[in-house]
């Protein structure tokens, strides 16, 4: 069946004003054909969407609708990658982003992995003074 992936850490600890890649990967052992999937965002418990696509076949470079301000979308050309960019990120982009999958070739399965974006300040690793 599909599985989504946010990797080994789900999730990270970024500086306010970086750029972040969110890593999402999926695997399939039928293979896909016209994989849905999408990136959400949980804004106090409503779920936003980031992007979406539909993903033809295994070669095809989706069509990405990106729905908010300062994300890339980085998947392309690499195969089975759905990972995004945010750029130039605030702490109002922390929190917890879901990479959602689901493969018409499954019964229309829902597939999901959770990716938790934690922004700090930069000045909270320069505390230590001698």
């Amino acid at each position: 069946g599909l599985e989504m992936s946010v990797g080994k850490v789900p999730f990270l600890e970024a500086v306010n004003g970086s750029t972040v890649m969110l890593p999402c990967t999926y695997a399939s052992c039928i293979g896909i054909k016209d994989l849905y999937f999408n990136w959400q965002y949980n804004d106090n418990g409503t779920m936003q969407k980031v992007c979406d696509a539909v993903i033809p076949t295994e070669a095809v470079e989706p069509n990405v609708n990106i729905f908010k301000d300062r994300v890339e979308f980085i998947g392309k050309n690499h195969k089975n990658n759905i990972s995004i960019l945010i750029w130039n990120i605030t702490f109002e982009d922390g929190g917890l982003y879901t990479c959602f999958g689901r493969n018409p070739k499954e019964k229309n399965k829902n597939h999901s992995a959770v990716f938790h974006l934690i922004v700090v300040d930069e000045c909270k690793s320069s505390m230590f003074f001698a």
